[in-house]
């Protein structure tokens, strides 16, 4: 099948755990309604698997280097970093 573009709710928290396919790329991450979300391409037909994200906000601790930086957003007085755990 072909890839599709699909939006994720990332609730912001310093963990979190979305059921995604396997095959999927983090595209953008964005505030929309004063909410955090990510886009990924996916192939919908690909099983789905725990993918593992962190959200810090600027200065503190950056996760180790098993985690990939994604995106950093603004929401009013508060910057969102996205990471992936890879």
């Amino acid at each position: 099948m072909k890839h599709r573009i699909y939006k994720y709710h990332l609730p912001l928290q310093r963990k979190i755990t979305l059921k995604v396919p396997v095959t999927s790329y983090e595209k953008k991450v964005a505030i929309v309604n004063d909410e955090l979300w990510i886009w990924m391409q996916v192939d919908p037909e690909s099983p789905l698997i725990d993918k593992h994200f962190q959200i810090i906000a600027t200065g503190q601790e950056v996760p180790g280097p098993k985690s990939l930086y994604i995106d950093t957003v603004f929401q009013r007085e508060f910057v969102w970093h996205v990471f992936v755990d890879i």
